[in-house]
């Protein structure tokens, strides 16, 4: 049996850009892993997301403590539109500071 899923449009505001462009110098893994969670909410919005409470509309997603030396941790706050999966803000959260 073959699934289709349909993919919302991931659109990710300037300072999140700004964000991933200055962790690559950090980071070397980080536009993998920065794409994968973009897949991941294109495709799984609604199962991918907490929503964050009191703040109506914004979901929050965090990506899973690597074990390989050197992937940081990525935290986006995003909403969710009919066709649009828009990130307002990221934190790059080094592995070794993570709580």
């Amino acid at each position: 049996m073959i699934w289709f899923f349909s993919a919302k449009t991931v659109i990710e505001e300037n300072a999140v850009s700004e964000a991933i462009d200055q962790a690559k110098a950090r980071y070397n893994r980080i536009d993998d892993l920065y794409e994968g969670l973009k897949w991941r909410l294109a495709r799984q919005p609604d199962d991918a997301h907490v929503p964050i409470p009191d703040v109506e509309g914004f979901h929050t997603i965090k990506t899973i403590r690597w074990l390989i030396e050197g992937v940081p941790v990525i935290q986006a706050v995003y909403r969710i539109t009919d066709d649009e999966i828009i990130i307002t803000s990221i934190r790059i959260i080094d592995p070794d500071e993570e709580d």
